[in-house]
């Protein structure tokens, strides 16, 4: 009899995080004279000063990898553009934090995502760290599909009852091996950063 990886129950609330800023979706880009003003659905995380990239807007005038952008508030921003761009701009527009006003790169780890998981324990090591024992976790989490996660991610995770969340790094990102859910399901490998 072959033996079947569970699913599990998807009841664990992860969050996705990543050292590269994420692409947020803007709205809204329209131009008055030679200023673009940006809307976007979400926060965007941008400070006055910042340099960030625009993608996808038509007309092409609007995109730009460096433009110094001016915030407004958590969901609005403003930027320089040449003068006679048609208003509003469309397609699927895009703005991502490039560097921060001194020109230091991106950061910190970014939220990508959050998705319940089924999170197993694999296997646990102890080793003697200066007068303490360290102890490290191999995890397999079970999340819905999606696209985006990579290796590259760490995993946010608060088990029940515990106050301080635990961070692992993804070390592979599988599809679910029984075919019936392969499509449906990823399978994450995960170890805790010491």
């Amino acid at each position: 009899m072959a033996r079947t990886m569970p699913i599990g129950r998807l009841t664990e609330s992860v969050t996705f995080l990543s050292s590269t800023p994420p692409a947020i979706a803007v709205t809204t880009l329209t131009a008055i004279g030679t200023v673009a003003s940006g809307t976007t659905g979400t926060p965007h995380g941008l400070t006055s000063g910042d340099y960030a990239t625009i993608r996808g807007a038509v007309p092409l005038g609007y995109n730009t990898m460096t433009a110094r952008v001016t915030v407004t508030s958590p969901t609005q921003f403003s930027y320089p553009v040449p003068a006679g761009l048609a208003s509003p701009a469309t397609g699927t527009i895009t703005v991502t934090f490039t560097s921060d006003s001194q020109g230091g790169g991106p950061s910190g780890d970014y939220v990508v995502g959050q998705a319940f998981a089924f999170i197993e324990p694999l296997n646990a090591a102890e080793r003697l760290a200066v007068s303490t024992v360290a102890a490290t976790v191999n995890y397999r989490a079970v999340v819905h599909y999606r696209t985006g996660l990579t290796p590259q991610m760490t995993l946010q995770w608060t088990r029940y009852q515990e106050a301080a969340p635990r961070v692992l790094q993804v070390f592979g990102v599988y599809p679910h091996p029984e075919p019936a859910y392969a499509h449906r399901f990823l399978v994450l490998e995960c170890g805790e950063l010491a």
